[in-house]
């Protein structure tokens, strides 16, 4: 069994990798978006692509917060926060 923290830490990690996901995703999705506008078609593949790794960081960042809620609500709010 893990410690409280590094419970914590792993959620937290899910969360940063989530929002990692989302902003980079949104960044390749508008510049792939600006290709294709710009004549090369075959870029809609890839921001299709990045638009679905926003909707995976989105899920991931939402699991996140169930599983912090459900940890908290188990072992109290500040359990697992390094001081």
């Amino acid at each position: 069994m893990d410690s409280l923290i590094q419970q914590r830490l792993a959620f937290e990690r899910d969360r940063t990798f989530g929002w990692l996901a989302v902003v980079f995703g949104a960044l390749f999705f508008a510049w792939g978006a600006w290709m294709a506008w710009s004549g090369t078609p075959t870029y809609l593949f890839g921001a299709a692509a990045c638009a679905v790794g926003i909707v995976l960081g989105v899920q991931r960042i939402r699991r996140s917060g169930r599983t912090r809620e459900v940890f908290e609500r188990e072992h109290g709010k500040h359990a697992g926060v390094r001081s």
